[in-house]
């Protein structure tokens, strides 16, 4: 898992910051760098003044270290606007074509482009899943109080909540999903969807006030058979057989 130049870890190293420094700043010199991606690298940049790094385009990762040695080199995702402290060796590394970003530092600075006596392997990372089939996709537009009972299959399911809310119980934990987020269910997992309707609520309600509405394909899929109710309660299940 990588760490971020936000993670208290590269407080070591530097720090984040959330103001853009102006270009036309009187005290700092401004250089536009562009990073590429490299497995080995063996040249750091050493500063003896604080450095600030302004990414304008493209992600990547920053390698930093106390001392010339890669052994203690370490990473972080460059993630929001990044301060580096004086004489702390770093170097740029994208993970996309290219990163195009803002170098500054103080207009007396005195620069050393180190090469390391060994070079520093940077490993990117890989992906770990292989998805060799997609069986189906389907958008759905749910009602307020949509009930599924559940399922189990030997699949792995993915969930995404464009819009609104979703409860949604995995072998008996309750998960509430808000809009844009997303759930993985894997093979063997019994989920099912929000349930609204109490017992209860279906017992005030009645049988001869409940009407069941589906679609052609949802019938079609019966294939004859009788609609299943499983209410949580025998009563409740007995009143609306038949």
């Amino acid at each position: 898992m990588q760490r971020e130049t936000s993670n208290d870890s590269f407080l070591d190293y530097g720090s984040v910051y959330h103001q853009p420094i102006d270009r036309e700043h009187p005290e700092l010199i401004h250089q536009t760098m562009v990073a590429i991606t490299r497995r080995y690298v063996s040249q750091f940049y050493c500063f003896n003044c604080d450095t600030y790094l302004q990414v304008k385009s493209g992600i990547g990762v920053l390698l930093v270290s106390h001392t010339a040695e890669a052994a203690d080199v370490q990473e972080f995702a460059m993630n929001r606007l990044i301060h580096i402290r004086p004489n702390v060796y770093f170097a740029v590394v994208s993970t996309t074509q290219k990163l195009e970003y803002d170098l500054y530092a103080e207009s007396s600075y005195s620069l050393h482009i180190t090469d390391f006596p060994s070079q520093y392997e940077f490993l990117a990372v890989l992906p770990r899943i292989e998805i060799q089939k997609i069986l189906g996709y389907y958008y759905r537009i749910r009602t307020e109080n949509y009930c599924f009972h559940g399922e189990r299959h030997d699949f792995f399911e993915l969930t995404y909540v464009d819009t609104g809310e979703l409860e949604t119980e995995v072998d008996g934990t309750l998960y509430h999903l808000k809009e844009k987020d997303l759930m993985i269910y894997g093979p063997g997992l019994l989920g099912r969807g929000n349930q609204q309707l109490s017992a209860k609520v279906l017992r005030r309600i009645g049988k001869e006030h409940l009407h069941v509405l589906a679609t052609k394909e949802k019938l079609f899929h019966l294939r004859g058979r009788a609609l299943l109710v499983d209410t949580g309660d025998e009563e409740v299940d007995k009143m609306l057989c038949g």
